[in-house]
């Protein structure tokens, strides 16, 4: 039961966070904007991508792939799921737009995979020198 607790506590984590992010998103583009409001679908669909993209993060939790393997199906299936909640959710009324918006978000995604990586294995890095060297094969005193 607690791990499923801990399971559950996780994914409404992530979704929550991603949720404020988009939500954050569209927020700027109201005020760029001026059109002052944010829509009931424009908020539907920010709930449909966290929660699609919450699920995607439980890919980080196999051992048994390498991060680079793992940080390119993240990227597939968010990338999906962006493309999944924004088209249907009748906001765009040309496919251009939405190539395009897919296009900007997978760069931007892969910005943030870069420096996500790039930290996540100098942080790695950091605890491997801190545990220091023993050697297996000499004798224990």
């Amino acid at each position: 039961m607690k791990k499923f607790v801990s399971i559950l506590g996780s994914y409404l984590g992530h979704m929550g966070v991603y949720f404020m992010l988009v939500m954050l998103v569209f927020g700027f583009v109201s005020l760029a904007t001026a059109s002052g409001s944010v829509s009931l679908v424009l908020i539907w669909t920010a709930l449909l991508f966290a929660g699609l993209t919450s699920l995607c993060d439980f890919l980080f939790r196999i051992a048994s792939m390498s991060l680079f393997v793992k940080v390119v199906l993240h990227g597939i299936l968010t990338t999906a799921s962006f493309a999944l909640a924004v088209g249907t959710s009748g906001v765009l009324e040309r496919g251009k737009t939405l190539v395009f918006g897919v296009i900007l978000f997978v760069v931007c995604y892969a910005v943030a995979a870069v420096i996500g990586s790039a930290v996540y294995i100098a942080m790695e890095k950091k605890e491997a020198n801190k545990q220091g060297y023993q050697n297996l094969y000499a004798p224990k005193n």
